[in-house]
């Protein structure tokens, strides 16, 4: 299929191609959960994978306006990469001590019934999308705190996005 929502769906092996040549191959549930590269990331998330530029200094990284403690082997000498989250995985409650919180402000609520999309834009002027169940319209301009467990991050490589780790 064409369409990455059915690969899932299926959940057999599915064949990633960018530009006629190979970029992953695996059960569909093991691309999305650990996508080799961004290009893959995007692919397989509907909505898309929300990705944010971070930087790294003294075991810290950025997200938006929030600092906070990433400390993964794999960014090594890295102080540049990009961070990624599935939109279902950030949450407008504190649900755990360790979530990160940030902040943006709407600039899109989508009610479609049962799910609500909130389109953000970030201090650093980056965008984010948070999935919610049920429907919570929202006026254009209205800030929000946001909150995200650090665990549920992807990290890439921001010169090949490279996978540099997924979610534990």
């Amino acid at each position: 299929t064409a369409e990455p929502a059915e690969a899932l769906d299926f959940g057999v092996n599915t064949f990633v191609l960018s530009e006629g040549r190979l970029v992953q191959e695996g059960p569909a549930l093991e691309l999305y959960q650990h996508p080799g590269t961004v290009e893959v990331a995007r692919v397989l998330s509907d909505p898309p994978i929300n990705l944010v530029k971070s930087t790294h200094e003294d075991g810290k990284a950025s997200f938006g306006d929030a600092t906070f403690a990433l400390d993964h082997p794999a960014i090594g000498g890295r102080d540049q990469y990009q961070l990624g989250i599935h939109p279902h995985r950030i949450r407008m409650e504190r649900a755990h001590e360790a979530d990160v919180e940030f902040h943006g402000t709407v600039q899109l609520a989508e009610v479609t019934g049962s799910i609500t999309y909130l389109h953000l834009e970030l201090s650093t002027g980056e965008y984010t999308v948070i999935e919610r169940d049920g429907a919570f319209p929202m006026e254009p301009d209205t800030p929000v705190t946001a909150y995200f467990d650090p665990q549920d991050l992807h990290g890439f490589d921001a010169d090949s996005g490279a996978a540099l780790f997924a979610p534990t």
